[in-house]
């Protein structure tokens, strides 16, 4: 278990007047749980005599014998500490968790109410995209990643500006900010089509980064205006499905929705989901590293990929690797 050492005396942790130097702050992980909220992801911390707890920041009563003692100047820890009064009414972590689960439940519930519909987004990014084009820079790096012109032409890549003028658009639609502007970075964007062929989302290839964090979806939602829509579908990350022409035996779950699993669509003549690191569950099921052996299983009757599968006559399936393709 690892361990920190952190001043809690510090102006960053909110404490007043120097009682100590310093103390070793030990993070909550697998077995032993924060006694406020009980998560073990080590987000929380245990010092000498408090609890650092990123769940419960502010005063809802005693909780396993600890009480509330102040929130840290950075607004990201409550600061709790053993409860010395004699006379209180205690409160249990689970009822806790349980309203926090409540909460956040609502909370998706109101994001997913203001997110716009499908049949909305697709008609706008269509109207976005018919605006732009892409420029040989960027073309350029998609010649360098070994595509045709075809395959190109047919991935439908603009470029964009830093915070780009746009106009006529939703103020709902994600990726557009207040007075008509993109949030969008130097670049090019590409459209993410679900099963029914919607552009449901948008993502950017930012220009001249060679590092980890090239790839950002197209989103509204900023330190500024938090409550701007993110590119979610039904509160879940969408999926890239991209459909073949002609009949298929297969389709392929590839890791990516941008250049993989276009090119594995249109070389290989398969349809293909990518998915962004992590399925949505919602939207694929049933969802997994694709490099692991999986039994057969019925997918959700509602899914991407049960609708897929109305092209092969089947009711059932299994996963294969074919990790290495156009990496």
């Amino acid at each position: 278990m690892t361990s920190t050492l952190l001043d809690l005396n510090s102006t960053h942790l909110g404490f007043g007047s120097s009682t100590r130097s310093t103390s070793k702050l030990t993070p909550f992980k697998r077995s032993n749980h924060c006694p406020i909220c009980d998560s073990n992801d080590g987000r929380c911390s245990k010092g000498d005599e408090i609890i650092l707890c990123l769940n419960e920041t502010y005063d809802v009563g005693i909780i396993n014998g600890y009480q509330f003692r102040k929130l840290s100047k950075d607004n990201t820890w409550g600061i709790w500490a053993p409860h010395t009064g004699k006379d209180y009414n205690s409160i249990d972590w689970k009822a806790r968790k349980a309203i926090r689960d409540q909460k956040a439940d609502e909370e998706r519930r109101q994001r997913i109410a203001r997110e716009l519909p499908p049949q909305l987004r697709d008609q706008q990014y269509r109207k976005l995209l018919s605006g732009l084009s892409l420029c040989s820079m960027d073309q350029g790096d998609l010649d360098r990643r070994g595509m045709s012109q075809a395959e190109i032409k047919g991935f439908d890549a603009v470029s964009v500006g830093q915070f780009q003028r746009v106009q006529n658009l939703s103020s709902d639609l994600p990726g557009v900010l207040p007075g008509g502007i993109l949030n969008s970075q130097g670049g090019y964007l590409w459209p993410l089509y679900d099963v029914h062929g919607q552009i449901v989302a948008l993502q950017l290839r930012k220009r001249n980064v060679h590092q980890d964090n090239r790839y950002i979806w197209l989103s509204s939602s900023t330190r500024r205006h938090p409550d701007g829509n993110g590119p979610h579908v039904n509160g879940e990350i969408p999926l890239a499905v991209y459909k073949s022409f002609g009949p298929y035996s297969r389709i392929a779950l590839v890791e990516g929705t941008g250049v993989k699993p276009y090119l594995t669509s249109t070389r290989l003549n398969i349809p293909v989901i990518g998915a962004a690191g992590a399925c949505g569950p919602h939207l694929l099921k049933p969802c997994g590293n694709l490099y692991q052996s999986y039994p057969k299983r019925h997918p959700s009757p509602r899914s991407s990929l049960s609708i897929l599968m109305l092209g092969l006559s089947v009711t059932s399936m299994s996963f294969a690797s074919i990790s290495g393709l156009f990496d």
